[in-house]
């Protein structure tokens, strides 16, 4: 669910450290408000990216917010030199993995339970 408390450009600028190489974070802005949100990390010089979470905002949905934002977050992993990226998702959330396959991820792992009891699919894409 699209939590708005805590997307912010503000909450967002106060997690970033110019420093840190291996955090990622991407805002898709529409009318200077944030609509969407993707944070992921590179670890360290593995050639390993984990995005962490992507959200759009309910009425920002099914207009290519997400898609967007995970072309952006593939074409930087790429940048940074990965060779695979992977992320965790809910077997119901079917548009989403509809998405997620559209772009070349793959179910590598079904996660019984893994978090909170609830079931989660990874899906990884190896990059060229």
């Amino acid at each position: 669910m699209f939590d708005m408390s805590r997307v912010s450009r503000e909450n967002y600028l106060k997690t970033l450290d110019p420093k840190d190489r291996e955090n990622y974070f991407f805002v898709a802005e529409m009318n200077g408000k944030i609509v969407g949100a993707a944070n992921g990390r590179i670890f360290g010089r593995s050639g390993f990216s984990f995005l962490y979470g992507i959200t759009v905002h309910p009425s920002k949905q099914r207009q290519g917010v997400g898609e967007r934002l995970l072309r952006k977050v593939i074409a930087y992993s790429k940048q940074r030199g990965c060779h695979k990226i992977s992320l965790n998702t809910l077997p119901v959330l079917i548009p989403a993995l509809n998405l997620y396959l559209k772009l070349g991820f793959v179910p590598e792992a079904y996660l019984r339970k893994q978090w909170w009891k609830v079931d989660f699919i990874q899906m990884s894409k190896w990059l060229d």
